[in-house]
């Protein structure tokens, strides 16, 4: 019961308690009163018949009637009944005594001998005669006493739901939810507007904390002229990439030069100079962004690159193509030779090597286009790709059906520990697509043809209901589990109303599911997704943002939507403990998560140093290959 509620009732019922009191003392003392006058009169009447007696010749003798003194001061004084004895002997009696009637003694002393008087009285209430008047009186009295208190009572509840209005904002605040007063009255008013104003001086105290992290990661990771990555924030990618990368198709790295930007520096103003540079990053971002996990840097004066992991050749050449056209559309000074400034080297990613040995490999595919001097690009060829690893769109899509109708998608799972004790948090399920030749694709490998056959959503209802059916099987052991829903399968309607209906059939499981999306398409989706996501936490299902780090992007989304679980991208926990400007991410995105119940993991955890530091910085718990390998058969991940 709330402070409020609990003053209200003890002032209703000391309020009913002071009234009865006073009532009763009111009854109490008018019959009091009353029962002091009759007995001033039951005296009056002892000392007469004591004055009679003296000059009685017989006092003991039986009065044969009542002296008419004696029946006036009876009248008077309304005695119902009344008896009268001498010495023990009976002078007089008029009237029986009934039960309901009360008695009074007076005695006397005549001679030596005792004069008793006895008198019978109706109660005062009862023997009180009422009018029209009298009780018109009362009844105006009692409705207005009733009325006053009723009126007093609900002002009272008003002013106390006034205070309990404001202790309710003030729990909220405690909670981290930052709410102003509203429409709803809120008193005392004084403490009103310093809630007030301490919401707007927190709101704007987190703003500018999350425009300060966003500066410090961006003058870290970011360059200051075109806005994207620096060369710092692409040899992290670059690594990440690698490490994560299949055997089955990597990706590739693009270096692009502008071979005349020392001609430009030395003859126009700088602006002009950063107007080329942001044009040349824009028709990179126009080419590149629609594909998945790609990153675009400017890691010199002229010089470009861009990440493309899980690309495919055929899509490497026609991007090129398209991007050689958009940059001579770019206005160039005059002196500029627009048909030979533009050379491409290409170069794949491959677990095996290092990133500075793909870097070498793209550097001398760059030079090999420019040997060609016009605008070309150049593809660095290590060794031909297998032709039963080169498969088309309609292929793709064939395999994709297929084993979406025979449910040929297969989950493994990965512990993700707790780093206060070592103990197992949750699991994250990874996704598998066993091929026609019965081996194990990694998703990385398929989702990215699945998004171009639109098949996104279909695997993730799959996947999702594979792994809700699994827990309910399991469910003597209640193991947390999170699964990647892709954010095209999110902004699907058909996919959005199936998640609901899906999550009540498995409302009993539903607490122990954990929702994991991407962090830099939830912010480029992230006024249509917001609805879709807070439908999901009223469920009661738990949000968590992996690939955190992977882009510089605005982290105010983890209040609003209360996410629960953070996960760092991979390039930032590699050698952690040897990049601070790593460590000052981290320290930036844990600063971000106070006072709300986001907790943050690391991905990749692959050395012990790498966690001590992870541990050292204040991170909730990590995964990786220094944990435990992926774990083939779902069941085993629940013990």
């Amino acid at each position: 019961m709330r402070l409020t509620q609990r003053l209200t009732w003890g002032w209703l019922i000391s309020t009913m308690i002071a009234v009865s009191l006073t009532a009763l003392g009111i009854f109490w003392s008018a019959s009091d009163l009353a029962k002091q006058r009759q007995q001033q009169r039951v005296d009056a009447i002892a000392v007469q018949t004591a004055h009679a007696l003296r000059h009685s010749e017989h006092p003991s003798r039986t009065w044969a009637e009542q002296p008419s003194w004696f029946s006036l001061a009876t009248q008077i004084a309304d005695i119902k009944a009344i008896q009268v004895r001498y010495s023990g002997h009976l002078l007089v009696q008029h009237g029986e005594h009934q039960s309901s009637w009360y008695q009074l003694t007076s005695q006397q002393t005549l001679n030596g001998q005792t004069i008793e008087v006895r008198a019978s009285f109706k109660s005062p209430w009862l023997a009180a005669s009422w009018n029209w008047r009298s009780a018109l009186i009362l009844v105006v009295m009692l409705t207005s006493a009733g009325g006053a208190a009723w009126w007093a009572s609900l002002w009272f509840i008003r002013r106390l739901q006034e205070i309990d209005n404001i202790s309710h904002r003030a729990h909220k605040l405690l909670k981290g939810e930052l709410v102003t007063s509203g429409d709803l009255p809120e008193r005392p008013r004084v403490i009103r507007q310093a809630l007030d104003q301490m919401v707007e001086e927190l709101r704007d105290a987190r703003q500018e904390r999350s425009r300060f992290d966003a500066f410090m990661r961006s003058n870290t990771f970011l360059d200051p002229v075109t806005g994207l990555g620096n060369r710092l924030y692409f040899d992290n990618q670059i690594s990440s990439a690698i490490r994560a990368g299949t055997e089955h198709n990597a990706g590739y790295v693009l270096l692009l030069q502008f071979n005349q930007y020392d001609d430009v520096q030395q003859n126009e103003e700088r602006e002009a100079c950063y107007d080329i540079l942001n044009q040349i990053g824009r028709c990179l971002y126009d080419a590149y962004d629609s594909y998945a996990d790609s990153f675009i840097a400017r890691r010199g004066e002229g010089d470009y690159a861009v990440l493309l992991p899980g690309t495919h050749p055929d899509d490497i050449e026609r991007s090129l193509k398209a991007l050689l056209r958009s940059l001579v559309k770019i206005p160039l000074p005059t002196y500029v030779d627009v048909e030979h400034c533009f050379h491409v080297g290409v170069a794949s990613l491959e677990t095996s090597t290092e990133s500075y040995q793909v870097l070498a490999e793209a550097d001398m595919a760059l030079r090999a286009a420019q040997v060609q001097e016009a605008n070309t690009w150049f593809m660095y060829q290590r060794s031909e790709l297998p032709r039963n690893e080169i498969k088309g769109s309609v292929r793709w899509r064939t395999l994709l059906e297929e084993s979406v109708r025979r449910k040929a998608f297969v989950l493994s799972s990965q512990p993700v520990v707790e780093a206060h004790e070592d103990d197992i948090h949750h699991y994250e399920m990874l996704l598998r697509l066993r091929d026609e030749s019965g081996q194990m694709m990694p998703a990385q490998v398929f989702l990215p043809m699945a998004k171009k056959c639109g098949m996104t959503s279909q695997i993730d209802r799959n996947a999702l209901h594979q792994l809700l059916k699994l827990m309910r099987y399991e469910g003597r052991q209640p193991a947390r589990c999170s699964i990647n829903i892709a954010i095209d399968s999110l902004l699907d309607r058909n996919f959005s109303r199936w998640i609901e209906l899906i999550l009540m059939q498995y409302r009993d499981i539903v607490s122990r599911l954990i929702i994991e999306v991407s962090e830099y398409p939830l912010n480029q989706n992230y006024d249509a997704l917001r609805p879709t996501l807070r439908k999901l936490k009223q469920a009661g299902c738990l949000l968590a943002v992996d690939q955190v780090g992977q882009n510089i992007v605005n982290t105010q989304y983890i209040r609003d939507l209360d996410i629960d679980y953070l996960k760092l991208h991979a390039n930032l926990v590699r050698d952690i403990d040897q990049r601070s400007e790593n460590q000052l991410f981290v320290r930036s995105l844990l600063g971000a998560c106070e006072n709300t119940t986001a907790r943050v993991f690391a991905l990749a955890v692959e050395t012990q140093r790498e966690w001590q530091a992870l541990k050292a910085l204040g991170v909730y718990g990590g995964q990786g290959h220094l944990f435990s390998e992926a774990w083939r058969d779902s069941p085993a991940f629940l013990g």
